[in-house]
């Protein structure tokens, strides 16, 4: 067996857990063949680690994904990507500024790539906008690759599969407990050139998020709250050193 295709059926035989596909990896842990000749044969599309697809931006990642699942355009890994997050629960006026932000984009560089984790909110307003306005847009699923999480998103699913890329550390048929989806924000910072905050709350994932993009360096951008609001995170992210992000055009100005 090939090294990526080993790498595979541990990635299948424990679901994707990093750490038990690195202590296999690591002790060299017999291989069921039976087993594994049926994860080879199967269809799905995958990088590993050693392969020269795999984008060198995961490489500098904390524990860098020995395998990435994926459906679509693997090439757009290689494409200047802004990744946007924020709330599930977003207000309107958050929703406003991403479609503004991103049609701004859009106007001044068609070959950018918008990605985001298909979540409700403000995931999926990134995702929409980005097709709105004729950019490519990457999907980063919490679960199996074939799983649309949440469900009632599943047109919006199809349609990055084929038009855009969506990708998981996690084989086919795999269920990931709700309170390991923010291991996933490390991917989605990681993978970008820039981190475009649109929405922070207490408790929530964005500041994991932020968190993430600190550690791998990733310049942040944060839209300001408005003066009447309670919650003033976002401001208070900006007082603290983050860009001010008010157009598309901050957001692309450093390219």
């Amino acid at each position: 067996m090939e090294i990526n295709q080993i790498i595979k059926y541990f990635s299948y035989k424990y679901k994707g857990n990093w750490e038990e596909i690195t202590l296999a990896i690591k002790n060299k842990e017999p291989i069921d063949y039976v087993e594994a000749e049926k994860v080879i044969s199967d269809d799905i599309q995958y990088i590993t680690f050693i392969d020269k697809e795999y984008p060198l931006k995961f490489k500098d990642v904390t524990f860098s994904p020995w395998i990435l699942y994926y459906k679509g355009d693997i090439s757009l890994l290689n494409k200047r990507i802004i990744s946007f997050v924020g709330s599930r629960n977003t207000s309107k006026y958050y929703l406003d500024a991403v479609d503004k932000i991103i049609k701004e984009i859009a106007k001044l560089d068609k070959d950018i790539v918008i990605c985001s984790g298909l979540a409700l909110g403000l995931d999926t307003a990134s995702h929409e906008a980005a097709i709105k306005y004729g950019l490519k847009t990457i999907a980063i699923l919490p679960v199996g690759i074939d799983e649309c999480y949440p469900k009632s998103n599943y047109k919006l699913y199809e349609e990055i599969c084929r038009n855009g890329l969506v990708i998981s550390e996690y084989p086919p048929h795999t269920s990931v407990p709700k309170e390991k989806f923010s291991s996933r924000n490390r991917l989605i910072t990681g993978i970008s050139d820039n981190v475009a905050v649109i929405e922070v709350r207490n408790y929530s994932g964005s500041l994991a998020s932020i968190n993430w993009a600190l550690n791998q360096g990733k310049d942040i951008y944060v839209v300001p709250s408005p003066l009447n609001e309670e919650d003033t995170i976002n401001n208070q992210i900006i007082k603290d050193g983050a860009f001010l992000l008010t157009s598309g055009e901050d957001l692309i100005k450093k390219f």
